[in-house]
């Protein structure tokens, strides 16, 4: 069944308005008759972004700079892709003498258009504005590493693979003073300087992301003048200075100024060392030293003392419920003893999209962190969890982290980021954090763990499987020979990838068991919050593949602690943007605009139904919405657009009883479901509204792109 046969009378008028701005806007011809076209076609009471993004490029065109640019800016909260917008934001930019700014949207036009980069930026402003053009030529995953690294040499301009070790990490909006700094991750009772030394030298690797498995230590610091003493205040109770090197050798000084106790201790190349203070101290070093702030240490009744965020990556309970649950004891016996919700649904189908929505109660097209094509950031004033939480007072660590949304700024709430694009292995997750509480147990924290044992590989990705999958599966289930490289949405249904996901949950939950053991231990239950989730599920346990299926979004989420009932699992149906507002409510900090909600079970209201999407550029838009008995799907003819829209008109749309096979032509449930999906989607439609300067600049790559019928319905 069509979900939208043709255009809507109103739609027929708005295309062909388009077109005729489209025509003007390519001769230049910014006119009388362009503004009344303009005005026929502009939406004013409404969020248009095709409206305010040609009335910037009218204005910049009539010398009205500061007109452009508030326009602009505007159309960019809700419009982050779009190639006419960005060439007005890089030129008011420009105008407004914000050369770094201006230099990152050249690097957005010259990554996805191809571009020319024209480097008319004054001599003192060349360092942070190369950073800025680094920032828009790169992904937005993997941070600290930058696909296009942007330096100047004596030959020229040099792009290179590169990361940013011993140095600030670009990031969009936060300039201020303390911003990421990147170092060496050193455990315990290793050596200061190795680590450093090893990131120092393949800084440039070809290879860093892919094969170099490396912890980064992004920390929110200052650098500090070599030759200088700076003061340190402390607040009352005390508290905990992290302070790096930046060269080999180097030691720092420090004197306290009540006692008069002075001495010194050797610094590690870009690793961070931690000291206690109990009063005001100088501290100084004859080479460049870098220092975070001080962490004040002392509880407040108003927190928790730990809040324990366990983000378990590909976590399929779908398919752990099929297992009766046998596979994961620890987290049952922890868990049930609150809330685990039986019924719970990813919004996306793989990882960049899914934790911006987790972190912020948004979904994709609200967020407009959809595809990691490119590094551009969540709106500023957009509440976030780790934002919340810092102003709450909680001292902000992701002691396991992949860096994917490092650069869209969702996670900069944080105060440490212990980074690694691949290697997130529980065991070490699981140390960090009973490492983390002893040492801060003094400190009120928020701690994020977030594991890949959980998630499987292509065979092109060389991913080890668990050692138990390696010596139990027969040597023919570990053929590869004619396997392509596939993207983890796609993988089949077969043994090899049934035995990782299986052995690597039961070492999961060992670990994990560990760690329950030592909160019960050492904690009240209204001193902790734990919750345990996922951000999407797995392909891998059906062999017809459906992009959103009830194993790929059959996510995890359960919680314990204070505020939480001791009920079990549940099966009120929740959605991983009901993740921010729960903890908003257990937390308590205010919750603005959410598409989430808090469940019935913890004071909320129950939701009637859970939508799931896939907005990926480049293949076809798709959305499904679950109630308890029904499930409605939805696949656009066109391809999802790099501006996150699609036409959806001649979109393909079914209606299945839940669980099964079985397409329901009752009217009453497909109205239901339609008049839900007409208000939910309109923002994704493109209406017909397509730019024709974008496809015109990348004609192969949507010629490559055309839709079939390979991804079923």
């Amino acid at each position: 069944m069509e979900y939208k046969a043709g255009y809507t009378e109103e739609e027929r008028e708005r295309i062909r308005l388009f077109h005729l701005l489209m025509e003007k806007l390519e001769a230049g011809a910014f006119d009388d008759a362009y503004l009344a076209l303009l005005a026929r076609f502009w939406k004013r009471d409404a969020d248009d972004a095709e409206g305010e993004i040609l009335y910037a490029r009218y204005a910049l065109a009539q010398g009205g700079v500061s007109v452009a640019a508030e326009y602009a800016k505007k159309a960019f909260r809700h419009r982050k892709v779009n190639l006419v917008l960005w060439e007005v934001l890089r030129d008011v930019y420009k105008a407004e003498r914000d050369f770094p700014m201006a230099m990152l949207f050249m690097g957005f036009l010259s990554d996805l258009y191809g571009m020319p980069i024209q480097l008319d930026v004054p001599r003192h402003e060349l360092n942070d504005s190369l950073e800025f053009l680094s920032l828009g030529m790169s992904q937005g995953n993997y941070a600290p590493v930058a696909r296009h690294r942007m330096e100047m040499t004596e030959e020229g301009l040099l792009d290179q693979k590169k990361s940013y070790i011993g140095t600030f990490l670009p990031t969009m909006y936060q300039r201020e003073k303390q911003r990421y700094w990147v170092g060496a991750y050193v455990e315990a009772a290793s050596f200061l300087d190795g680590r450093g030394m090893l990131l120092k030298h393949i800084a440039a690797h070809e290879r860093l992301v892919e094969d170099a498995d490396l912890p980064f230590d992004l920390m929110k610091a200052a650098e500090l003048p070599a030759g200088e003493e700076h003061r340190v205040e402390v607040p009352e109770g005390g508290a905990i200075l992290p302070v790096a090197g930046t060269e080999l050798g180097q030691e720092f000084r420090f004197h306290e100024l009540q006692t008069g106790k002075a001495g010194g201790n050797d610094l590690g190349l870009y690793a961070f060392q931690f000291y206690r203070l109990k009063e005001a101290t100088n501290i100084s070093s004859d080479q460049t030293m870098v220092c975070g702030a001080p962490i004040p240490l002392g509880h407040s009744p108003k927190r928790r003392k730990v809040v324990l965020s366990l983000f378990l990556d590909a976590f399929c309970w779908r398919a752990i419920k099929d297992e009766m649950y046998a596979l994961v004891p620890n987290i049952l016996r922890f868990f049930e003893q609150g809330v685990i919700f039986d019924d719970h649904h990813s919004v996306s189908e793989y990882t960049y999209p899914s934790v911006p929505s987790i972190e912020t109660g948004l979904y994709p097209h609200h967020t407009q962190i959809y595809s990691e094509r490119e590094s551009y950031a969540i709106n500023p004033d957009v509440q976030t969890l780790s934002r919340e939480m810092k102003k709450l007072g909680y001292y902000c660590t992701i002691l396991l982290g992949a860096g994917d949304s490092v650069w869209t700024e969702v996670l900069d709430g944080h105060d440490r980021i212990l980074a690694n694009p691949y290697g997130l292995r529980v065991h070490d997750g699981v140390a960090r954090a009973i490492s983390q509480l002893e040492a801060f147990h003094e400190v009120d924290q928020f701690l994020v763990v977030h594991t890949m044992d959980l998630h499987p590989w292509g065979p092109r990705t060389k991913g080890q499987l668990p050692l138990s999958a390696q010596t139990s599966l027969p040597i023919a289930e570990r053929n590869t020979v004619g396997e392509g490289k596939v993207t983890s949405v796609y993988l089949p249904k077969n043994e090899r990838y049934a035995a990782w996901t299986r052995e690597a949950a039961r070492e999961t939950d060992r670990a994990l068991g560990w760690l329950f053991d030592y909160i019960a231990e050492h904690y009240e239950e209204d001193e902790f919050l734990v919750m345990l989730y996922s951000d999407h599920g797995l392909p891998i346990y059906e062999k017809n593949h459906y992009l959103l299926s009830d194993y790929q979004t059959g996510a995890a989420f359960m919680l314990r602690g204070g505020g939480v009932p001791s009920l079990g699992r549940v099966e009120e149906m929740t959605s991983t943007v009901d993740i921010f507002p729960t903890l908003g409510s257990l937390l308590g900090f205010p919750v603005r605009v959410v598409d989430g909600c808090v469940p019935k079970v913890l004071g909320g209201e129950e939701r009637g139904y859970a939508i799931s999407m896939s907005l990926y550029p480049g293949i076809p838009f798709f959305c499904a919405i679950r109630t308890k008995a029904y499930e409605w799907r939805l696949k656009s003819l066109e391809i999802t657009d790099e501006d996150g829209r699609a036409d959806l008109r001649g979109a393909k749309r079914v209606v299945y009883r839940r669980g099964t096979e079985k397409e329901t032509k009752d009217a009453n449930v497909i109205q239901f479901f339609d008049g839900i999906a007409k208000a939910f989607l309109d923002t994704i439609d493109s209406h017909g509204l397509q730019w024709p300067d974008m496809r015109k600049a990348r004609p192969a790559w949507y010629e490559e792109r055309k839709p079939g019928d390979a991804d079923k319905i």
